[in-house]
This record gives structure tokens, C-alpha cells and sequence, in this order.
């Protein structure tokens, strides 16, 4: 069956008035990991950004072609002459069955979306809430969760925006390509990949199943300490006390504070510092993130204040999420 948007001689672009037709090839682009915004039927910034994006890739491949189990760009030669000649961000009758042809095909993964995504996502916080035996410390990993993704795994749907599928977060960091995406990030935990599309593991490991994916953030984020260049200090409690990798909300407290942050120095472990390394493109920004996450944490639990679990046990809503729908401005001046 074709697709809703597959109709002879239409032409969808920036500012169509067909929200039906532009709900369905929204969804469309969400399900192949294109579209980072709002399924809405509004054809915006963000609808057209996704649609050039595709374009770019079926003209000149994804970015670790060799990783994927599939080469987008062999989907622009189905029919024997190129569907796409260049990147106009519009979607005409041959993409569209590019398009087609891309949800078809077995080896394209789709990106997964939740019939409950409420209940998702708090069986994923209550997983990185409960356990006191985790590889690295509680109060950092739900700092890091809240800043990445605001405690989402997958979107939850509004009577404005249909999207329920995995967060994602586009990265374009190709100055010379500003339609090349160069990397996807997913899940709560916003993990990394590099290729497109991903493969049928990480499908099931890190976007399926969000408890598994917060699992693996865990060890992610330990092989990152244990990586830095110097001996790292792990924590300034024995492993037998109850304290161990979990009080950093005392130490947060005990900091003096400099440049409107905790002072990293005056902890007594290095995981400030690894912080820097969980993300090296902005390696002081996003210290200074978690660790006013961290400090907000440890106000609430301090003065007790009635505040949802996941915020008391060390989040604040007041920091902007690294990885929210916003994290790369879609090109051209107009409204998204």
C-alpha cells in the first residue's frame, strides 16, 4: 500500500497546508531517524531539515557506510536512474518512494516507538534509581540522564505532537555539509551512533529496551573513567560503605563555588573531570551542566521538598537537555 504522501504530482515543502499528508511523512522520517521534532502536520524548519538530510544521504551515503547493514544511498538507484539529482528539502513523487522503498526494506532498521511510553520511561528511572551497585556513581548517571534527555526514553505523544518513538538527537558537526548528519544519539542515555542506520543489536539493546539501555549507560560511563589518562580517584569511601559512588550529593554540598558551579577540584574523585570526557565537543559547558545538576539535586534532598522522585534524587527541570529537539538549528531563517 502506498504511502498517504505518495500521490502523482504532489509536491510537499516548507509552509504546505496539508497536515495529514505532512503528519504521515513526519512519522515516516521519525521512524528512519531523520526528523528530530514534532509530529504535528506542520511543515516547518524541522520537517525540511529531515527531508534534506535524506536527501544529502541518498545522494552521497551516510557516514560510516561500512558499520550499517545497509547503504542509503542504494536506495537513490532502485529504479535504475537516480531518484534525487540535488538537496531542495522538498518531497516530490520520487522521493516519496525513496521513502517507501527505505520502510520496505528489511535491513532497515526502524527506530522504536512505545505503546505506553510513560511507564517506559519510569521503568527506566526506577532502574537507575534502585540499585546502589552500579560501576558509577548514581547521582552523576541521573544527572547526566536528566540532562540528556529530561528522564525520557521515548517521547511522550501530546494532542499536539504524535511522536512516541525513541529521543533522538541529531548531531551536524561537518562545518563544510550543514545537511550532513553525523551522528544520531538515542535513548535516555542519548548513547552514541555513529552509522546509519543502526544495526538490529542496537536496535533491541538501546532503543527497545529502556531498562537494558540504562544499564549499559552505567558501564558506558565507567569505561570512561577508567580511561582517562591518569589514575583516576574512584571515591573517597570504601567499597563496603553504604556511602560508596552514592553521597556526591554531600560532596556537592561541601564545594566551594567558582564561575557559578561547584569548584570540580574540591571533589574528592575525578568524576568531574570525567564528565569532561562524556562529551568532548563541549567538555566545560557540559561539566558546568552536571554539576549544577548535581547541586540542585542536593538542595532538594537537603530541604526535603515535595518534589517528583527523579527530580528530589538529584535534577533540576531549570537546565536546558543537551540532547531536547533543539540541539542542532535547522538551516535557513524561518520560522521552525
Amino acid at each position: 500500500m502506498p504511502r498517504p504522501y505518495q500521490l502523482p504530482g504532489l509536491l510537499l515543502t516548507y509552509g504546505s497546508a496539508e497536515p495529514q499528508l505532512v503528519r504521515a511523512l513526519q512519522h515516516d522520517l521519525r521512524q528512519l531517524g531523520y526528523l528530530e521534532g514534532a509530529i504535528d502536520g506542520w511543515f516547518g524548519l524541522r520537517t525540511e531539515a529531515a527531508l534534506r538530510a535524506l536527501q544529502r544521504d541518498l545522494l552521497h551515503g551516510a557516514r560510516h557506510d561500512t558499520a550499517a547493514p545497509i547503504r542509503i544511498s542504494d536506495f537513490n538507484h532502485a529504479a535504475g536512474q537516480p531518484a534525487v539529482t540535488e538537496i531542495t528539502g522538498v518531497l516530490d513523487p520520487r522521493l516519496a518512494a525513496c521513502i517507501d522503498a527505505l520502510l520496505n526494506d528489511p535491513h532497515v532498521e526502524w527506530l522504536t516507538r512505545s505503546n505506553d511510553p510513560e511507564t517506559a520511561n519510569m521503568a527506566a528511572l526506577r532502574t537507575a534509581m534502585s540499585q546502589r551497585s552500579w560501576p558509577a556513581p548514581r547521582p552523576f548517571m541521573l544527572a547526566i540522564l536528566h540532562q540528556e534527555s529530561r528522564l525520557r526514553h521515548f517521547n511522550v505523544p501530546s494532542p499536539e505532537d504524535a511522536d512516541s518513538f525513541v529521543v533522538i538527537g541529531l548531531e551536524r558537526c561537518d562545518d563544510t555539509d550543514p545537511d550532513h548528519i553525523t551522528a544520531r544519539r538515542y535513548g535516555m542515555a542519548q548513547t552514541r551512533i555513529a552509522h546509519h542506520p543502526p544495526q538490529p543489536r542496537e536496535v533491541a539493546e538501546l532503543m527497545a529496551d529502556p531498562v537494558r539501555h540504562v544499564t549499559t549507560a552505567f558501564t558506558a560511563l565507567r569505561q570512561i573513567f577508567d580511561g582517562m589518562n591518569r589514575q583516576p580517584r574512584l571515591c573517597r569511601f570504601t567499597p563496603d560503605d553504604p556511602r560508596y559512588l552514592n553521597d556526591c550529593h554531600n560532596c556537592t554540598l561541601a564545594a566551594t563555588w567558582q564561575d557559578g558551579r561547584p569548584d570540580p577540584a574540591e571533589f574528592s574523585c575525578d568524576w568531574p573531570a570525567a564528565m569532561k570526557t562524556h562529551r568532548p565537543s563541549a567538555p566545560e559547558a557540559y561539566q558546568s551542566r552536571i554539576l549544577l545538576n548535581l547541586a540542585e539535586g542536593a538542595r532538594r534532598q537537603t530541604s526535603g521538598a515535595d518534589e517528583p522522585q527523579g527530580q528530589r534524587l538529584g535534577l533540576t527541570s531549570s537546565a536546558a537537555p543537551h540532547a531536547a529537539r533543539n540541539r542542532s538549528a535547522p538551516p535557513r531563517n524561518r520560522p521552525a
